[in-house]
C-alpha cells in the first residue's frame, strides 16, 4: 500500500543506491517472491544492473539459500522477460552463477529456456567447467 502511493506521488520505481542496486535487485537478493511480482507489475527494469554488471536474475541466484523459492523467483524474472544469457563484468552469465552454485534445478529451467551452456566468462570459463571442478556429474551431464 505504502509503495503505491509512493509510486502515485512520482517516485521513481527504478531508482538505484550507490552501488547500483535497484529495489527489484533487493528483493530478488532477499528472496521475496510476492514483492518481485508486485515490482515487475509496477514496471521496474527486469534486466537492470548494478556496478558490478549483475542484474535482479544474477543477484536471486548469487545469493539465494532456498532452493524452492530460487526457482519460484527464477520463473517469475525469466517469464516476464528477463534475459538468461546476459553476463555480469566477470562475463558470468546466471547459467555461470547456478553451476557455481551447484543448483541443478535452476541450471536446467535456464537450459529450457534458451540459456546458452557454451558461454564463456573473463575466465575463459564455461559453466560446465564450474560443474567438474564442484563435481557436480549431474549438473555436468546437463550442460553436454
Amino acid at each position: 500500500e505504502m509503495i503505491d502511493l509512493l509510486i502515485d506521488y512520482g517516485a521513481d520505481v527504478n531508482c538505484a543506491d550507490q552501488n547500483g542496486d535497484t529495489h527489484l535487485h533487493k528483493v530478488c537478493f532477499l528472496n521475496n517472491v510476492r514483492m518481485v511480482k508486485f515490482l515487475l507489475n509496477k514496471g521496474l527494469e527486469i534486466d537492470a544492473r548494478e556496478i558490478l554488471g549483475k542484474t535482479p536474475l544474477h543477484m536471486a541466484i548469487s545469493d539465494s539459500s532456498n532452493e524452492t523459492t530460487l526457482i519460484m523467483i527464477v520463473e517469475v524474472l525469466v517469464t516476464n522477460g528477463a534475459n538468461v544469457d546476459t553476463s555480469d563484468h566477470d562475463g558470468d552469465t546466471p547459467l555461470h552463477v547456478a553451476s557455481i552454485k551447484k543448483y541443478l534445478s535452476i541450471v536446467n529451467y535456464l537450459l529450457g529456456n534458451g540459456a546458452d551452456p557454451n558461454a564463456i566468462n573473463n575466465e575463459g570459463n564455461t559453466p560446465y567447467h564450474y560443474a567438474i571442478w564442484n563435481e557436480q556429474k549431474q549438473l555436468a551431464d546437463s550442460l553436454l
